[in-house]
């Protein structure tokens, strides 16, 4: 599935880079690092719980994927 998307992929990036006006609004951007940190850290706990959980590798009611250190809960 990846080499039948690859030439549509090159073909919209080709047209993008040739066709595309350039923006010429002068103003410098800026990355919003506290934000982007923030989501990376509340992002991946999630990701890798419900991934831990679907695949069977864990109960639902771990603590792993609880993400809870008390084994009595």
């Amino acid at each position: 599935m990846f080499y039948v998307n690859l030439p549509l992929g090159l073909l919209a990036l080709a047209f993008l880079w040739f066709k595309m006006p350039r923006l010429q609004s002068g103003l410098k951007a800026k990355v919003d690092w506290l934000g982007a940190f923030l989501i990376l850290v509340f992002a991946v706990p999630l990701l890798l719980a419900l991934t831990w959980g679907a695949d069977g590798n864990y109960a639902w009611t771990s603590p792993t994927v609880r993400g809870s250190s008390d084994s009595a809960l």
